[in-house]
């Protein structure tokens, strides 16, 4: 174990995994039991995990000072990849005097509201925006800002439940869906109750809503460092044509802007998005639209893109972003790989079909035959339940496929295509 190891907080169990097998003696995983049991290959040892359930922060931090005690480790940083665990983080890398962003730029982040509010004094272009206590306000805001709006959970993450509504039956609807929804939801980090600028928000009985706004969506990472800015990669991305908006469906990279948009701005309104939500360190992912010629800021999270993104990445240029996160973590050098290091490549996420219910059988070998496909992973096994939203969002992710686009085709044109070539049948439908 190396003595000065990075902190990984509450991460995923396939994320260990690689991180552990690839960077050994670099990171100490601070994993919730929950997580731990979902694993299946063979948990971190030598005191490179620390098991404690993360929904007592306090708790969490006596046990990681106990830990670092036993095995005389001082963590040289921070890492964190999940959203619902960056207020976690930055209360552990504050107590123990390590460098991250601060637990307000966090909260500021995570809710969709503040964000915007913070993007707009700094002259940014977003999406208008009120929080809403009841549908009465969500159809105000509808009937003044005329057309589709979007409602959606302040402090939410993946698109859940997010809604687009066009009539008045529609906006209450969803916010009624929402709070229902939320409440069913016990413990949750992801939407707990949050104070920032002296305000106390309850995520669980306040929503957001928005102006739809129609345009190319992207995807970003990108390192902030004072004034430095670096893009580490632009993906272009597609979402899941359904009945449940705003789930990502496909990521191609690299992400070409439109001639209207130059990297120098981008560059310039990256740096102003971060530092204007409090961020002046950190590896960040920024979801936003381009439409008419301007720049449309959706949402900033100081933590790597996920989804398929880290694999395709790799696939694309060898870049890896999990052992990029760790070097931020530590301030180690670093190497970014130059715009013809690139290779077009398509990142497609793999969704169960409608009804859903118990996967009996999961063919997915017309993919494996396909010969665009350069790599493939299923997730899921038979057996397993998938819930399709509104209910659940997660469940239906059976995988992910990654491919290289021909031209005669458009990319979401094939990537349906391969879609449909995942065969699912199930033991027991769910209805509809």
């Amino acid at each position: 174990m190396n003595d000065n190891p990075v902190l990984v907080i509450d991460s995923s169990v396939d994320y260990i995994d690689f991180i552990y097998r690839h960077y050994p003696r670099r990171a100490v995983f601070v994993t919730d039991p929950a997580e731990r049991r979902l694993g299946k290959m063979e948990a971190p040892n030598g005191g490179s995990e620390l098991l404690v359930d993360m929904k007592q922060p306090w708790r969490v931090l006596e046990e990681i000072r106990r830990h670092l005690d036993l095995y005389g480790l001082r963590p040289s940083g921070v890492a964190c990849f999940d959203c619902e665990s960056l207020k976690l983080a930055s209360i552990i890398a504050r107590e123990l005097g390590l460098e991250y962003p601060a637990e307000n730029a966090i909260a500021i982040c995570r809710s969709k509201h503040l964000s915007k509010e913070r993007w707009r004094r700094a002259g940014l272009d977003c999406p208008a925006a009120e929080q809403i206590k009841c549908p009465q306000e969500a159809m105000t805001f509808s009937e003044h800002h005329g057309g589709k709006v979007v409602i959606k959970p302040l402090t939410g993450s993946g698109s859940e439940l997010v809604f687009v509504c066009t009539t008045v039956a529609e906006c209450s609807d969803a916010f009624w869906t929402i709070r229902r929804r939320l409440r069913e939801i016990p413990d949750e980090r992801m939407y707990e109750v949050y104070e920032t600028d002296g305000r106390r928000i309850d995520p669980r009985q306040v929503f957001i809503i928005e102006e739809h706004i129609e345009g190319t969506e992207y995807s970003c990472d990108f390192i902030i460092d004072g004034d430095l800015i670096k893009i580490v990669r632009l993906a272009r991305k597609w979402l899941k044509p359904d009945h449940a908006p705003g789930i990502a469906m496909a990521y191609a990279v690299p992400g070409e802007l439109p001639p209207s948009i130059k990297h120098e701005d981008l560059d310039d309104t990256l740096h102003r998005a971060a530092r204007s939500l409090g961020i002046e360190r950190a590896l960040c992912m920024l979801d936003f639209l381009v439409t008419d010629g301007r720049i449309v800021l959706l949402e900033l999270a100081p933590r790597p893109g996920g989804d398929c993104l880290p694999p395709l990445i790799r696939l694309s240029c060898g870049l890896d972003i999990l052992g990029l996160e760790l070097d931020v973590a530590q301030r180690r050098p670093f190497h970014l790989p130059e715009p013809r290091e690139w290779r077009p490549l398509v990142g497609l996420r793999l969704f169960a079909p409608r009804p859903g219910g118990t996967i009996a059988s999961l063919d997915a070998s017309a993919i494996l035959r396909d010969p665009r496909v350069k790599e493939m992973s299923l997730t899921k096994e038979v057996g397993h339940r998938a819930v399709l939203p509104p209910d659940d969002y997660q469940s239906q992710i059976l995988g992910y496929t990654i491919f290289r686009p021909i031209s005669t085709k458009t990319v979401e044109e094939q990537c349906l295509e391969l879609q449909d070539a995942l065969i699912v049948r199930y033991a027991r439908q769910d209805s509809i």
